[in-house]
């Protein structure tokens, strides 16, 4: 999976999580533009995403129709294209991200409005990770008193920070694909296709560092996430653990986001009011825009956590048919019809078995 494509939209899925959220009093209007995407050191197509504001707790609207274009240092200039409504694609033929790199984007809605970001630069330094999970039962008192055991999967990191005199900005990512087998009923002519689903940059627990608050050059056990076990672990789930160095703007950016979802849990389900991004109106810059257009250097470390893997006395659901237990159909529409997952496709990740 591409590093873009793991951004891709840092706004719109909740993942699972061990915390209640807590609810910030923010101001929101309904219509304004949201953007997330960058340009990154890797190979390939990169891909942006437009929205618009809707109403409070709701996903952003797909913007379509709009001109986007990316321009360098040396005034190279390439268009992406709409591939479906909101997702714009870079196919990187004349402007790729590289080390040193400095880069402009520029947005023309469909109603004529124009934007533009601020110059970003692309850093060269990177840290060495390596990250690891654990599967553990932890034991939580719900609000009845009553306590459960919880078997959650931890994902941790070590790393190596660069050993550049200047500081060094760097946050943490993850994404999920896991994968369904549906179920195969009895003398089918066919059994369906195998399901994979991709689960886009998880909000919590966002990892944002400086290099020159440690005094140390490593970093180790840091918790990136804590993720319920539940279906999606039946078969095969991949945990792709992403490193994004950033210039100091794009940091400061991250880091005040960073401490809003420490809170809320979300980014974009209520927008962080007071943490402007880099895209300003060219003839109203008071407008205010959510989101940020981000030059980053990328590393990825990809995690692989089986069924296998679960203890023995963790239940993590099968969809195979059975006559005991599926005697009028499967009560379970991820069996039945996993492609309506959000992220859902037919088409397997060339890495994934």
């Amino acid at each position: 999976m591409q590093p873009q494509k793991l951004l891709a939209f840092l706004l719109l899925l909740l993942l699972s999580n061990c915390k209640d959220p807590y609810k910030l009093a923010v101001t929101r209007t309904v219509g304004r533009l949201v953007i997330n995407g960058g340009i990154y050191d890797t190979p390939g197509p990169q891909f942006l995403k437009l929205g618009l504001t809707p109403d409070f707790n709701k996903d952003p609207d797909p913007l379509s129709g709009a001109y986007v274009s990316v321009q360098d240092e040396n005034g190279n200039q390439e268009f992406y294209h709409e591939t479906v409504p909101g997702t714009y694609q870079l196919n990187g033929n004349i402007v790729t991200g590289r080390p040193s790199g400095v880069y402009t984007l520029e947005i023309q809605l469909p109603d004529g409005r124009k934007y533009r970001s601020t110059p970003e630069k692309l850093p060269g330094s990177k840290a060495t990770d390596s990250a690891y999970f654990k599967i553990v039962t932890e034991t939580v008192v719900k609000p009845e008193g009553i306590p459960v055991d919880n078997t959650n999967v931890k994902i941790y990191l070590n790393s190596v920070l660069p050993s550049e005199h200047s500081p060094s900005f760097i946050r943490w990512g993850i994404d999920e694909v896991y994968v369904i087998i549906p179920t195969c009923f009895p003398q089918a002519i066919a059994c369906p296709p195998f399901c994979y689903i991709y689960q886009t940059v998880t909000k919590f627990d966002l990892k944002v560092i400086a290099t020159n608050d440690y005094q140390r050059p490593y970093i180790n056990d840091l918790l990136l996430q804590t993720r319920s076990v539940d279906y999606t672990f039946m078969v095969r789930h991949y945990f792709n653990v992403t490193q994004y160095t950033m210039n100091q703007n794009a940091y400061d950016y991250w880091q005040k986001v960073a401490l809003i979802t420490e809170r809320t849990g979300s980014i974009f389900d209520t927008p962080p009011a007071n943490v402007p991004g880099n895209i300003v109106n060219i003839n109203d810059p008071t407008e205010i825009v959510y989101g940020y257009f981000e030059a980053s250097g990328t590393k990825l470390n990809r995690l692989k956590i089986d069924r296998g893997y679960m203890p023995p006395n963790v239940e993590v659901g099968t969809c195979q048919f059975d006559f005991v237990y599926w005697p009028a159909g499967s009560p379970y529409n991820y069996c039945l019809n996993p492609y309506a997952i959000p992220g859902a496709t037919t088409v397997m990740p060339d890495w994934f078995w």
